[in-house]
């Protein structure tokens, strides 16, 4: 619990600002909450009846001393402040002195942790750039002969990837051309053989038509010379009873009728 004579100082980055500042980077995870002026001093007001609010921005400041001075390094120098905006939209940070008990009009005052020379700081600080700069420039410059010699030898590989295209069609033209011809080449010989095959299937079937002809002449002279031969034993049969009939006998010793040789004669 505060002291009845007690003050609280607490601070917060003005919600707008630093909205502004972290646009890019987005908010700051470790903050809770950001307040804007009114919404600051609204907050405090309800748990504290006299509440107070600076504005605190950082400022570009000359500084005048004399640094051989024991006084100056011990009590400081005196601060002035030329045309305070007074915008609370424009401050970067809100500083709360809140209290139970009436506080005192606190005085604007300028806070320098030491003196520098920021005229050299920047100078020395635009040189660091300009090495960083010149650092950046030949990481530029390596990057791009690098990307030109990998522009180059894509390039290289294109061209030889169409040469061996055009190489690779034309070996397809040729095998397909060589295709073509003994596609043809087969289809020609399987006509010649076709058409030979269909004379040698017509000359066999006249061959074929010629040996039945020929059989059926062989079977038709056999049986006539079968029925010749038949013919023939009737005849020598009828001539063997003619020369054992007694009438032949007879005529023969009267020397008469017709003279019949034996087979033997």
């Amino acid at each position: 619990m505060l002291e009845p004579n007690g003050m609280l100082i607490v601070s917060t980055p003005n919600q707008r600002y630093y909205a502004e500042t972290r646009a890019q980077s987005g908010p700051n995870p470790f903050h809770e909450h950001e307040f804007e002026f009114g919404e600051f001093r609204t907050s405090l007001s309800e748990f504290f009846p006299h509440v107070q609010i600076l504005f605190q921005d950082r400022v570009e400041a000359f500084a005048f001393y004399d640094g051989t001075s024991e006084a100056n390094r011990t009590h400081g120098a005196q601060a002035d402040l030329a045309r305070p905006s007074g915008d609370p939209e424009a401050a970067n940070f809100f500083i709360g002195f809140c209290s139970c008990a009436p506080l005192p009009q606190l005085p604007a005052f300028l806070y320098a942790p030491r003196a520098a020379n920021l005229l050299r700081e920047r100078e020395e600080h635009i040189r660091l750039l300009e090495s960083e700069l010149a650092q950046v420039r030949a990481w530029l410059d390596q990057t791009t002969l690098e990307r030109n010699q990998l522009l180059k030898a894509h390039a290289d590989l294109q061209n030889q990837f169409e040469t061996e295209q055009t190489r690779a069609g034309q070996i397809i033209a040729d095998l397909n051309d060589e295709n073509r011809r003994k596609t043809q080449w087969a289809l020609d010989t399987e006509q010649r053989l076709s058409a030979d095959l269909e004379q040698r299937a017509a000359q066999l079937a006249e061959t074929v038509r010629l040996l039945d002809r020929a059989e059926s002449t062989v079977i038709e002279r056999t049986d006539w010379a079968h029925s010749l031969d038949a013919q023939l034993q009737d005849t020598a049969t009828q001539l063997a009873m003619v020369r054992q009939s007694r009438w032949l006998k007879l005529g023969r010793q009267l020397g008469l009728g017709p003279r019949v040789k034996e087979a033997s004669e």
